[in-house]
C-alpha cells in the first residue's frame, strides 16, 4: 500500500523578467523566459480513496472522493487524454499551460551579458502551478485522475417537440445559465428525474421516449445512470444553486407545449421570435 508517497516530475515554466537592457538605461522592459523545475503529485493506492459514483454515459465513469474532493481518470477528459497518452507528458501539459499574460517583444532586447535584472516572478509563477497541481491532480495505483464537479441529472429537451427532437434524461457535472432549476436533479434522484422527465415528455408530445422513460423508472436501467456508492459524496443543490433559465428559451418550451403539432409550435416559435424583434 501507497502512503504519503509523491509523483515528481520536470516541466519548463514561463515566467517574466523584468530588466534594465545596460547598466546606463533607467527605463524598464518586460520578457517572456523559460526554466525547468520540479513538481510534485500526491501519489495513493486505490484504498484511499473510494468510488463515490459510478456514471453510465457512453461507457462507465468511475469518480473517487479523497480528502472531500471527486476526481476521475484523466482518460475521462478528452481535452487532455487525446493530445496526451503518457502521465507524465500529461502533467507537464497541466503545468505548462498556466495562465500568463502574453508580454510584447522589448524595444531594447534582454542581454545576459548587459542586461540588469530588477525583479522576475518564477518563484510566484512555481508556486502557483504547484498550488493548481495539488488542487487537480492526484495519482492513484499509478494512474493520473483529475478533480471533476458532482454529477447530476438534467431533463433535456430538443426541436419542436411532438417528437421532432424529443425529451430526455442526461448527465451534467455543472449548471446551464439557460437551463431552468427545475431541469436538475442531484445523483440520488433518479426517479424524480425519470419522472420529471415524463411529465416533460407528455406536455411536448415526444410520445417516442415515454416507453424508454418508463421502463428506466421500473429497472433503474437507462443510457445515462449514476450509480451513488458514498451518499455523503452527493451535495449539490440544484433547486438553491441552478438559476431559472433564459427567459426567451423558456417561453418557448411553453409555446411548445402549448401546441397541437410540430408544425404549428414551429410557425408559433417563429412568429413569437419575429415579435420580439420589433
Amino acid at each position: 500500500m501507497i502512503k504519503n508517497s509523491v509523483f515528481s516530475f520536470e516541466s519548463d515554466v514561463r515566467y517574466v523578467v523584468n530588466y534594465l537592457p545596460t547598466k546606463r538605461c533607467r527605463k524598464t522592459r518586460s520578457v517572456d523566459m523559460y526554466a525547468c523545475h520540479k513538481f510534485y503529485v500526491k501519489n495513493i493506492a486505490s484504498d484511499e480513496a473510494p468510488i463515490a459514483f459510478k456514471v453510465t454515459n457512453c461507457g462507465e465513469t468511475i469518480i473517487r472522493l479523497f480528502n472531500g474532493t471527486l476526481f476521475n481518470p484523466a482518460n475521462a477528459e478528452p481535452w487532455l487524454y487525446n493530445q496526451h497518452k503518457n502521465m507524465e507528458d500529461q502533467l507537464k501539459y497541466i503545468a505548462s499551460n498556466n495562465e500568463i499574460e502574453q508580454v510584447l517583444y522589448a524595444d531594447r532586447p534582454y542581454d545576459m551579458f548587459k542586461s540588469r535584472v530588477i525583479s522576475d516572478d518564477f518563484d510566484k509563477r512555481c508556486h502557483d502551478i504547484q498550488e493548481n497541481l495539488d488542487k487537480r491532480c492526484l495519482i492513484i495505483d499509478g494512474k493520473l485522475w483529475l478533480s471533476c464537479s458532482e454529477p447530476r441529472y438534467e431533463v433535456a429537451t430538443l426541436g419542436l417537440g411532438h417528437n421532432y427532437g424529443g425529451t430526455f434524461v442526461m448527465i451534467s457535472y455543472d449548471y446551464n445559465s439557460n437551463t431552468s432549476k427545475n431541469n436538475y436533479f442531484r445523483a440520488d434522484q433518479f426517479d424524480e428525474a425519470v419522472k420529471y422527465a415524463i411529465k416533460v415528455a407528455e406536455n411536448r408530445g415526444d410520445t417516442n421516449n415515454l416507453a424508454e422513460l418508463k421502463q428506466a423508472l421500473k429497472t433503474k436501467k437507462y443510457s445515462w445512470y449514476i450509480d451513488v456508492l458514498i451518499p455523503e459524496a452527493v451535495k449539490c443543490n440544484p433547486k438553491v444553486e441552478a438559476g431559472d433559465g433564459d427567459p426567451f428559451l423558456n417561453e418557448m418550451e411553453e409555446i411548445i407545449e402549448a401546441s397541437p403539432d410540430k408544425e404549428t409550435a414551429g410557425l408559433s416559435v417563429m412568429l413569437s421570435a419575429l415579435s420580439k424583434r420589433k
